[in-house]
């Protein structure tokens, strides 16, 4: 929702700023510009997200359905800058860059604290990042705690989750992930 969005339309361009709210809690989502081109039918959208804060109020399935069952009992700040392009062939490309660091979580496999990490999105739509993704995780629990670990990793389509590698210091010696893909993403019937 946004109560402060200003449209121009001048010669060949459209031009909207404005700042996104959640709906229900008013947390600022983000800071939009839009940009189009009507003799071309192109344009883009930049979105900068000064810090969306998760907690009991806010949480990431009422931003987008793409985190149920994947993510829960958030508690942490991202924040990030994207970017929309659009082309008059229909094509839709989209980028960004979103960090957070200190953030805990429940996730399917156990509670994690202390997650660090940036990502590269290649397709900020759709999810989906470069490979190569670091996170730092303070402590993650699957049943046993493990400290100190760090994942290398990429967001696939679909909810899928590529695990590069994880590694963590375990009992004098190393607790490793080897690569494997998660798939956090619904059931087929």
């Amino acid at each position: 929702r946004s109560t402060d969005v200003h449209m121009t339309i001048g010669g060949d361009d459209v031009r909207a700023t404005g700042s996104l709210h959640q709906p229900d809690t008013g947390a600022l989502i983000t800071n939009v510009d839009i940009e189009h081109k009507l003799s071309t039918d192109t344009g883009h959208a930049l979105l900068h997200v000064p810090g969306i804060t998760f907690g009991p109020n806010l949480q990431p399935e009422q931003l987008s359905r793409f985190t149920e069952g994947v993510v829960a009992l958030v508690k942490g700040t991202v924040s990030g800058e994207g970017r929309i392009n659009w082309s008059s062939d229909g094509e839709v490309m989209s980028t960004g860059d979103f960090s957070t660091a200190g953030m805990d979580l429940a996730a399917p496999f156990g509670p994690v604290t202390g997650l660090s990490t940036t990502m590269h999105f290649t397709n900020l739509l759709g999810m989906e990042t470069a490979p190569h993704q670091i996170a730092t995780i303070s402590e993650i629990n699957p049943g046993i705690p493990v400290d100190n670990g760090t994942i290398t990793y990429q967001l696939l389509p679909n909810n899928l989750v590529r695990i590069e590698r994880g590694e963590w210091p375990f009992m004098g010696g190393k607790l490793i992930l080897h690569e494997t893909v998660l798939n956090f993403g619904t059931p087929s019937p």
